[in-house]
C-alpha cells in the first residue's frame, strides 16, 4: 500500500510520514506558533487559574490567527471567563458536547477546536474553513464529531501511532501543499 485515504482525501504514505516527522521534530511551518501555545496549554494544566487560561487562549489566537482575537477584544473578560469553565470541565464530555460548550459569540467550531487541540492533541483536532472546503465536515457540533471519530477509525485502520491533532495537521499540510501546487502548475 503506497496511499492512504481520509475522507476522500488521497496520499502518498511517505508523504504523510514525512509530514508527521516534520510536526513531531518542530520543524513545519506552523512550529514556532504553535510551540508558545503548547507552553502555555502546560502552564494551564499545572495550574488552572484564570489568568493561565487567559494566555492560553491569547497564545491558541496568535497561532491560529490574531484575527478572531481582536474581534472578541470588547468581550474579552467574558471570553477568559468562558475558556477557564470550558477548559476546567473538558475531561467528562464527548467531542461534540466539548466543541458546543466551546462556542462563544465570535468564537465557533474553528477556534473552539484549535483551542481543544492545544491543550489535548491526543484526543482533539482542529476542523477549521480549510478541512470544511476540502473533506466536506461541518463546522458544527455534529460536524465535528464525525471528523473526530473519523480520525480515529483512520488512526485504527492505518496503524498510525500519532496524537490526533498531529494527524490532522499532517492532513491538513499536506492539503496546503497539494492546494499550492495547484496554484502554481
Amino acid at each position: 500500500m503506497t496511499h492512504l485515504t481520509f475522507s476522500g482525501f488521497s496520499f502518498l504514505i511517505n508523504d504523510f510520514n514525512k509530514t508527521l516527522t516534520e510536526i513531531h521534530t518542530g520543524t513545519s511551518k506552523s512550529h514556532a506558533k504553535q510551540r508558545a501555545a503548547f507552553i502555555a496549554a502546560e502552564a494551564f494544566r499545572r495550574d488552572p487559574t484564570k489568568q493561565n487560561a487567559a494566555r492560553f487562549s491569547e497564545a491558541v489566537f496568535v497561532w491560529g490567527g490574531p484575527r478572531t482575537y481582536g474581534k472578541l477584544t470588547p468581550k474579552l473578560d467574558a471570553w477568559n471567563e468562558h475558556v477557564f469553565q470550558w477548559l476546567s470541565t473538558q475531561a467528562e464530555c464527548s467531542p461534540r458536547e466539548i466543541i458546543a460548550c466551546g462556542i462563544f459569540e465570535g468564537v465557533g467550531v474553528s477556534y473552539a477546536s484549535k483551542h481543544l487541540r492545544i491543550i489535548e492533541p491526543t484526543k482533539y483536532a482542529t476542523l477549521d474553513s480549510v478541512l470544511e472546503r476540502e473533506l466536506g465536515y461541518a463546522r458544527n457540533p455534529s460536524g465535528y464529531a464525525r471528523f473526530i471519530n473519523d480520525l480515529l477509525e483512520f488512526k485504527e485502520q492505518a496503524h498510525i501511532k500519532a496524537p490526533l491533532g498531529d494527524i490532522e495537521q499532517a492532513i491538513y499540510e499536506l492539503i496546503q501543499a497539494r492546494s499550492k501546487k495547484k496554484i502554481v502548475q
